[in-house]
């Protein structure tokens, strides 16, 4: 679940539909189909943007050690899970290729917005 200001998003068994990276913008976003937002489904297409991260890291599932960024990216079909504190979020997600990724962000900007 992402909070944002007083409303709440989530993307539970949502896929993912559209996937981009700027490596020199420091912006991923990630499209689907539909939504909850506060709960409430949403039949619409929305893409979650994180961006203007201080710093960003990767992981395989299951490993110890964070590495850059990019040494562990692959395209999302899945957002398992959203871990956000005031500094940090944190995604686990599934790859088209079947791996389980966990994506670190520090000091991201996040935003929700209807396609």
């Amino acid at each position: 679940m992402i909070i944002l200001d007083t409303l709440e998003y989530s993307f539970a068994d949502e896929l993912a539909v559209g996937f981009s990276y700027d490596s020199e913008g420091k912006r991923i976003s990630i499209t689907f189909e539909s939504y909850y937002k506060n709960n409430q489904y949403v039949e619409k297409k929305c893409t979650l943007t994180i961006e203007s991260w201080t710093e960003g890291e990767s992981k395989m599932h299951g490993q110890e050690k964070y590495g850059e960024l990019e040494s562990n990216l692959g395209i999302p079909s899945l957002l398992l899970g959203v871990d956000q504190s005031e500094s940090m979020v944190v995604l686990t997600i599934n790859t088209l290729d079947d791996r389980y990724l966990v994506l670190r962000f520090v000091g991201a900007h996040i935003k929700v917005n209807d396609v």
